[in-house]
């Protein structure tokens, strides 16, 4: 503004000096013209010279005087003008500093837009790259699939279809801390398949029957090869029970032939079968082979292939009296018995003596003559037969005796020795 206000009174100047300048070429070449008609005419003109020298004189200091109340006025021009610059210069330096505080504060409000526009920018970038480190961790964990194909694109720029055909495939393990439900229909069973590229695959469903174990649909799977079922033990060294699924069998306690039980084609093999007393499974006591005969303790009989030809043997002799005298004849039977084993009181025993012919069915004798005491307490006599019932343990290998007298017994008429005696030989 400055600048401004110099050029003005530099022009100013300059123009003032310019008409001066005029002037007084004016007055230069005018005094040149008079000059030389005065040379030529001196004496002519020398008393009009003289008589307007006064006029000239004259003219020349009002013109001075007009020219210099024309400098005054155009020195007051300029002291107006400069007056007038000076208020118009505070003016603008006024405006000046407002627009200048206006151009700082913009300029302040640009820097923090800029600054603003910095931090959204990296705001921005960062945000991408969480973006992008958020899709890379989670593919860490899921694989997203669209009708079979995995999706590579970032999770949050990919467009799914109307009806996509969606899976997801999940890459570590997953703990279910508060469980885990799945629900299965007819078409989508929880399935569990080995990584191999056959895809060997078992589905696992309920419905209204219960759950349902089956190998995957050889229509969804051609190559699938699962046809076994097994369960370990703890350690996953033994397996201890095993479902053939293409031959239809069913093993428990081994994978194959050599264990306890199996189920083949409808029919049931056993190894070992262990028959317990009631509910003692939990406390349980096998008998002892090896000490058959004995007394012992036990609540389970380990039955073997060996025991199907195996019984207890009862063994002895018995003898038949013809009685003497008047009707009625009172006939006598006596039984010498052991037995190979132990029997347990209540034991039911039945002599089958052939050399009887008794008309009485299922009539009770309670007269009886026996050793040791209290070995039966009455004997049921059949046509051809007896029973009785034992009131205490028969200890193996111990001979026994039991003598009956009745009216009862009939002896057959075939027989007409006054003494009968036959071997007791049968197993229990």
């Amino acid at each position: 503004m400055n600048d401004l206000y110099y050029n003005i009174i530099i022009i100013v100047l300059v123009l003032v000096l310019f008409l001066a300048y005029i002037l007084i070429a004016y007055f230069y070449n005018s005094y040149n013209n008079y000059k030389e008609d005065v040379d030529d005419n001196f004496d002519r003109t020398k008393n009009y010279i003289n008589s307007t020298m006064t006029k000239i004189d004259t003219n020349i200091r009002t013109s001075v005087n007009e020219n210099n109340n024309k400098i005054t006025n155009t020195c007051n021009y300029i002291n107006d003008i400069n007056s007038k610059v000076n208020r118009l210069d505070l003016r603008t330096n006024d405006n000046y500093d407002t627009l200048n505080r206006n151009i700082n504060s913009a300029n302040s409000n640009i820097n923090n837009t800029n600054i603003n526009l910095n931090t959204t920018n990296s705001n921005l970038l960062n945000n991408q790259i969480n973006l992008n480190k958020f899709d890379t961790n989670l593919k860490q964990f899921f694989q997203y699939k669209s009708n079979g194909t995995t999706i590579n694109d970032a999770i949050f720029n990919y467009q799914f279809g109307v009806s996509p055909n969606l899976s997801l495939d999940l890459l570590r393990s997953v703990n279910a801390i508060s469980g885990m439900t799945v629900q299965t229909d007819n078409t989508n069973n929880f399935r569990l398949c080995d990584k191999s590229s056959n895809k060997n695959c078992m589905d696992m469903s309920i419905d209204n029957q219960g759950l349902n174990i089956f190998p995957t649909s050889s229509t969804l799977n051609s190559n699938n090869t699962t046809n076994n079922i097994y369960i370990y033990d703890k350690t996953k060294t033994n397996i201890i029970a095993k479902f053939d699924l293409a031959n239809k069998g069913i093993y428990l306690g081994g994978g194959g032939e050599n264990a306890g039980m199996y189920i083949k084609d409808s029919n049931v093999y056993i190894k070992k079968l262990n028959v317990i007393n009631n509910d003692s499974y939990a406390s349980i006591t096998n008998f002892d082979k090896n000490l058959r005969g004995q007394s012992q303790t036990y609540t389970s009989y380990p039955f073997d292939f060996t025991d199907i030809n195996y019984q207890t043997q009862i063994t002895g002799i018995y003898s038949i009296i013809r009685g003497q005298g008047t009707a009625p004849i009172q006939n006598i039977l006596i039984i010498n018995f052991k037995s190979s084993d132990i029997l347990k009181t209540g034991q039911r025993l039945l002599f089958d003596i052939p050399e009887l012919n008794n008309t009485e069915t299922n009539y009770s004798i309670t007269t009886i003559e026996q050793y040791p005491a209290n070995l039966v307490g009455s004997v049921i006599l059949d046509p051809a037969k007896i029973t009785f019932t034992t009131l205490s343990q028969i200890d193996k290998n111990i001979s026994y005796r039991i003598k009956i007298t009745s009216d009862k017994l009939t002896i057959n008429p075939l027989f007409t020795e006054p003494v009968i005696t036959n071997i007791i030989n049968y197993r229990l």
